[in-house]
């Protein structure tokens, strides 16, 4: 059995990818704070000029801070430290007014000097990294970003999501798996929107089983989501593993987040499904009680279906009465006649089926004269169940039925005149 909001679950999962795609990736960056470095590594004037140059850049000043910066590397008497330091501030400058490409270049520019230690030397290349990721140029980010990786001693897990999502961004959902696994698992406290970039790439891959797996932990961590009920069920009946699916969302439904129609209606599915009729019922009759299952005419068929099925008849016949007083066509109100025909309920079917003829849009007059005849015969109208065979007997769907009941009918007459 498929979900019947299967195109609405994967539409649901693209939309989560293009999300992260979006997502402006500076906000996983590791900012490397640019310390003002030891006086004994500067002349005192020196050390004052950055020293400013800081100042101006934590009061949020941008503007101030570029021109400031500017002015400074415009001079001639800057060592190539100060510069290195003066050019790392004038990126983080451009990057905070959203110029990401020209902070790139100038931050590139700063490595270039092999000014840095090799401790900040290997924190601003991954800044630079990030700097062309965030710019839009990809390919640049990635190449560098790999790097980093060769010679980090112990990536942090924002560094692992930062890969990958960029391979993510790349459509490399493969690659992007393993770095965004070790994320999660760095990570010193449970990251909601990591675990669920994990599972929509577990989805991209088609690994099902996998996403199932993860989806587990996040019902565990966020039970309250009801989301990730409904998408751990639809994983479940994925693998072909109805008694899960059907155990996920019966869970759901005690936690109280099982509050959607679609979500009620996927359970009855899986509880007829399962031949669990009855519990099938209790959901639909509930659900249209509480209003969270609209009282359509297709919701009370259904709930009509899952009485029959747990033989409750009587039930059954009051659902179908719903269901036929909610449409226009006439194929419900012949079920509902040859249910209460089966019933032995002779009235009921006079009833049902004379409503239903006396529609101007009635399209199974056939069936419903057929009925109708047999239930006036029952009750011993023999001049009405005569017209309604002969109706009947017009279509030709009904008319060799028809013919021999009133055959029947003649016979009957004969007998008892």
């Amino acid at each position: 059995m498929q979900w019947q909001n299967e195109s609405t679950f994967e539409s649901w999962y693209r939309a989560v990818l293009r999300a992260f795609r979006a997502f402006s990736i500076w906000g996983l960056l590791i900012a490397v704070p640019i310390e003002v470095p030891a006086s004994d590594m500067l002349s005192p004037a020196a050390y004052a000029r950055i020293s400013k140059l800081q100042n101006v850049l934590e009061t949020g000043d941008h503007n101030q801070s570029r021109t400031l910066a500017e002015a400074t590397l415009a001079e001639n008497y800057i060592g190539s430290y100060e510069k290195a330091i003066t050019l790392q501030i004038l990126s983080q400058t451009k990057a905070a007014q959203g110029d990401y490409l020209a902070a790139a270049r100038v931050l590139e520019e700063a490595l270039s000097l092999n000014a840095f230690d090799k401790i900040l030397a290997r924190s601003t290349r991954y800044n630079l990294a990030h700097l062309y990721v965030v710019a839009g140029d990809l390919d640049a980010g990635l190449v560098l970003l790999k790097a980093w990786f060769e010679e980090a001693e112990k990536p942090s897990s924002a560094a692992f999501m930062l890969l990958a999502q960029v391979n993510a961004q790349l459509a490399e959902y493969a690659k992007a798996l393993p770095p965004a696994i070790s994320a999660v698992r760095l990570s010193k406290r449970p990251r909601e929107d990591w675990y669920h970039f994990v599972s929509v790439l577990h989805y991209e891959v088609g690994d099902v089983a996998s996403m199932a797996a993860i989806l587990r932990t996040m019902v565990t961590y966020w039970p309250q989501q009801g989301r990730y009920w409904d998408r751990l069920a639809w994983a479940y009946e994925s693998l072909e593993e109805p008694a899960e699916a059907r155990a996920v969302l019966e869970m759901a439904k005690k936690q109280g987040v099982l509050i959607e129609e679609k979500q009620l209606l996927r359970l009855v599915q899986l509880y007829l499904h399962e031949g669990l009729p009855d519990r099938a019922a209790r959901v639909v009759r509930q659900g249209l009680d509480d209003r969270i299952i609209d009282g359509t005419s297709e919701n009370w068929k259904l709930l009509a279906e899952a009485l029959v099925a747990a033989e409750n008849q009587n039930a059954a016949a009051l659902a179908l009465e719903h269901a036929v007083d909610l449409t226009a066509g006439s194929a419900l109100r012949v079920r509902l006649a040859q249910m209460y025909l089966g019933k032995e309920r002779w009235r009921d079917v006079v009833r049902v089926a004379e409503t239903g003829l006396q529609k101007i849009e009635c399209d199974r007059i056939g069936e419903l004269s057929f009925a109708l005849g047999i239930a006036q015969f029952h009750l011993g109208n023999n001049e009405e169940a005569r017209d309604a065979f002969v109706h009947a007997a017009l279509e030709q769907k009904t008319k060799r039925g028809a013919e021999q009941w009133l055959d029947l009918l003649l016979q009957h007459i004969n007998r008892t005149s």
